[in-house]
């Protein structure tokens, strides 16, 4: 809490699943076993974005940047249609460098990464 009386726990449970891509109970399942930080707010779970970025175990996106780490991650899946590939090439695109953040067993790409990414692929 800070010292003004306002604190950064204003997320709730959903909304961190829609970010992840994930159930409510895998996110439930991580603040139970400790890998997720979260606080009761007025009865409800809360969580701020820099615990739910270092569950991501991804870079932590620097402050100017980090609007854009709160959309929305995307699944592999979701990447291979974005590029018309097969998930098998978004596999081995995460092999040859396309950031990736792993949330559990799960692995997520940040649209931002994306982004940065394949313009770098463009420039070369």
């Amino acid at each position: 809490m800070r010292s003004d009386g306002t604190h950064d726990y204003t997320l709730s449970l959903d909304q961190v699943a829609r970010h992840w891509r994930l159930g409510r109970r895998t996110v439930r399942e991580m603040i139970r076993d400790g890998r997720l930080p979260a606080v009761r707010v007025g009865g409800q779970l809360r969580l701020c974005w820099r615990d739910v970025w270092r569950c991501e175990a991804g870079a932590m996106p620097a402050r100017r940047a980090e609007d854009d780490y709160r959309r929305p991650l995307l699944t592999k899946k979701d990447v291979a249609a974005s590029l018309a590939v097969s998930t098998r090439s978004v596999e081995r695109l995460i092999a040859q460098g396309l950031p990736s953040r792993k949330v559990g067993q799960n692995t997520r790409i940040a649209p931002r990464d994306l982004e940065d990414w394949l313009d770098r692929q463009r420039e070369t």
